[in-house]
């Protein structure tokens, strides 16, 4: 947690792989370190890279159920990107909301489990 300062600048490289690790790295954090840093990778799902899109997907489905409901929006959004890849990370992420959350959004969830990617 120390170098977290370091890490959420390489978010803003200008080196796709780069951003794509800082993301990751970022999900490695404790759940609460990492609420800290949510709207940081928030950011990230607008990325012109699929795979930065992706690994900021997987990281947000880190956080605590509760602290993840508050970002819901957010991942409903990705359900709809270009990538496949992007939309299953989006997927998964929403099955980590409590069942209750998740409930309000199983027609949107069960949509994209008939997706051809």
């Amino acid at each position: 947690a120390k170098h977290t300062a370091a890490v959420l600048q390489r978010l803003e490289e200008s080196n796709g792989y780069v951003r794509r690790g800082a993301a990751e790295t970022l999900g490695k954090l404790k759940p609460v370190e990492l609420a800290k840093h949510a709207a940081a990778v928030l950011q990230r799902l607008e990325d012109a890279d699929e795979n930065v899109r992706r690994a900021a997907i997987v990281t947000l489905g880190e956080l605590e159920p509760s602290e993840l409901a508050k970002h819901t929006a957010a991942v409903l959004q990705q359900l709809e990107d270009a990538n496949g890849y992007v939309r299953c990370g989006a997927v998964e992420t929403l099955g980590k909301l409590e069942p209750v959350e998740l409930a309000k959004h199983a027609a949107a969830v069960l949509q994209r489990l008939e997706d051809a990617d």
